[in-house]
C-alpha cells in the first residue's frame, strides 16, 4: 500500500483544488473547504473523517504550517513540490528537515 506522502500527493493531484490544492509556488498546499475535505476527502483516501488525525499525519512525517506571508495556513515540506514525485521518497516518517523560521515547527495543534 501506498504510504501517506504518496496519498497526499494523489490527492493533490486528483481532486478539486477548490477542496484542497497546491500553492501557485508548488511549494506548498492548502485546504480551501475544511468541511468538503473531512466529508468526502478523508473518508475516501483514509477510511475516517477525523482532521486531528491527517494533522498528525503531516506532523509526524516533518510538514509545517506556514504561519506569515502569502502561503500563510498552507503546509510545507522540503522534499513535497508540485511535479516532483521523485522527491516523496525522502518524505519520511518522523523526518524534520531543516526550514525556515517563518514556519511553525509543528502541524498539530495549530
Amino acid at each position: 500500500p501506498a504510504g501517506f506522502p504518496h496519498i497526499l500527493a494523489s490527492i493533490l493531484e486528483n481532486e478539486s483544488a477548490d477542496i484542497i490544492g497546491w500553492s501557485q509556488s508548488g511549494r506548498s498546499f492548502g485546504i480551501r473547504e475544511m468541511n468538503a475535505f473531512k466529508d468526502q476527502i478523508l473518508p475516501q483516501y483514509f477510511k475516517h473523517d477525523k482532521f486531528s488525525s491527517f494533522q498528525r499525519q503531516l506532523n509526524l512525517y516533518g510538514f509545517r504550517k506556514i504561519v506569515k506571508g502569502n502561503e500563510s495556513g498552507c503546509y510545507i515540506h522540503t522534499y513535497f513540490r508540485r511535479g516532483h514525485p521523485e522527491l516523496l521518497k525522502q518524505v519520511r516518517r518522523g523526518q524534520m528537515p531543516p526550514c525556515p523560521p517563518r514556519y511553525e515547527h509543528k502541524v498539530y495543534g495549530s
